[in-house]
């Protein structure tokens, strides 16, 4: 919480005022995005992360986990929820390639956003491990963060021209 009474009382009133508005909007950058804000600039998220997924529209959220209620600790992840229109036919049948492995979705990752079909999907599988391979055309993915050069991975699953994208960005 802001202490407004930390601004020194000897400064003039106006320079108390111009203090009080360059640290306010500080303090507001600092506040944790609202759940459900999501982004439809696919080229912003394409400068932080390599995706290879061939469209030009789509959704996106990052966030974190626990979202709400608690203190940022080492059990945080970050996850990218993404769902791509419009996705080539030949990337989607590239991607069928049996992995194996299983992966845990968060109870939360059925962003309120998402289409009802990938909605009911990630809320389905809440909590549990899901085999890629096995679940609803899905499948291992993993792509770079641009700035690090870390790779991240996770899973898509693909519906016509559809593709859901579930990656781990961080983990404890």
């Amino acid at each position: 919480m802001m202490n407004f009474t930390m601004i020194p009382s000897k400064l003039p009133h106006h320079f108390r005022w111009r203090l009080l508005l360059f640290v306010f909007p500080l303090f507001l950058a600092g506040c944790p995005v609202s759940a459900g804000e999501f982004s439809s600039n696919i080229e912003e998220i394409r400068k932080q992360i390599d995706l290879d997924i061939p469209s030009t529209s789509g959704k996106w959220e990052i966030f974190e986990i626990p979202e709400a209620g608690g203190v940022p600790g080492p059990t945080d992840f970050v996850i990218l929820i993404a769902e791509f229109d419009n996705v080539a036919a030949s990337w989607a049948s590239r991607k069928k390639l049996p992995i194996g492995q299983a992966w845990v979705i968060m109870p939360n990752a059925g962003r309120p956003w998402l289409s009802q079909r990938w909605k009911a999907v990630l809320r389905r599988e809440a909590s549990n491990k899901i085999a890629v391979t096995e679940s609803d055309n899905c499948h291992y993915y993993s792509a770079k963060v641009r700035k690090s050069g870390r790779v991240v991975e996770g899973f898509t699953c693909t519906h016509n021209c559809d593709v859901l994208v579930h990656l781990v960005l961080t983990k404890p």
